[in-house]
């Protein structure tokens, strides 16, 4: 079991929210930015959170479309696109998948 100091979860989060909008962000530049291998990335973010990396930037992703959705009067697309999805389409499949209804549905139930 890998002991994660509490710093490098807000690390972690820190180089997240700056690339949020970038759809190319990926693994790889999350563990170049970290200063360590992508299994260490791997090994470490799976520590703490229990998901793989990829994961647990998409969890961020939506975490932040929610946001957006009860904060905004953004459209999805734009909505979609400012956290780093490159298509409405799987964007919404992401978070109906996640939180069982689509983003419109979302917003009207807040």
């Amino acid at each position: 079991m890998l002991n994660i100091p509490p710093k490098f979860s807000i690390q972690l989060d820190t180089i997240i929210q700056n690339h949020l909008h970038n759809e190319k962000f990926s693994v790889e530049i999350l563990a170049k930015e970290l200063m360590i291998s992508y299994t260490h990335t791997y090994r470490k973010v799976r520590a703490l959170s229990g998901l793989s990396p990829s994961q647990y930037i998409r969890k961020k992703r939506l975490e932040k479309a929610c946001e957006y959705l009860a904060e905004t009067e953004l459209n999805i697309g734009e909505i979609s696109y400012r956290v780093g999805f490159n298509t409405q389409a799987y964007f919404t499949k992401c978070f109906s998948k996640t939180y069982g209804c689509a983003p419109r549905q979302y917003r009207k139930l807040l």
